[in-house]
């Protein structure tokens, strides 16, 4: 099931529902959570920090991605690790915050985004 989630958020990404978007990676991540699926997780937390980016939460695109990028990297997939660092890359620093994002939804609960949980 939290795979076909992942399939649905991107889905729901690209339709432009981006709040559904989130909402449901949220679920997805706690699934992968509980089957202990390190990989899914992982992938999921990708998608987290793109639809975070298309919102314009520069904070919390960067906080899915530095744990999808841990992640992946625990998983020895270092070619996805790099993608998720030249992601990193495409993020405002701290000292450039965006003056005034697309959206500001509410951030999404620390738990279900941590790799090690």
């Amino acid at each position: 099931m939290a795979g076909a989630l992942k399939c649905r958020a991107r889905i729901e990404r690209d339709r432009g529902a981006l709040d559904s978007s989130i909402a449901t990676l949220r679920i997805g991540i706690r699934e992968a959570e509980v089957l202990e699926d390190k990989l899914l997780q992982a992938e999921m937390l990708r998608e987290f920090g793109e639809t975070s980016s298309a919102l314009g939460n520069s904070s919390e695109a960067r906080r899915a991605w530095r744990a999808a990028a841990e992640s992946f990297e625990g998983l020895d997939a270092r070619h996805e690790a790099a993608e998720i660092s030249a992601l990193l890359a495409t993020l405002p620093t701290t000292a450039e915050r965006e003056v005034s994002p697309k959206r500001n939804p509410s951030p999404p609960a620390d738990e279900g985004l941590s790799p090690n949980a």
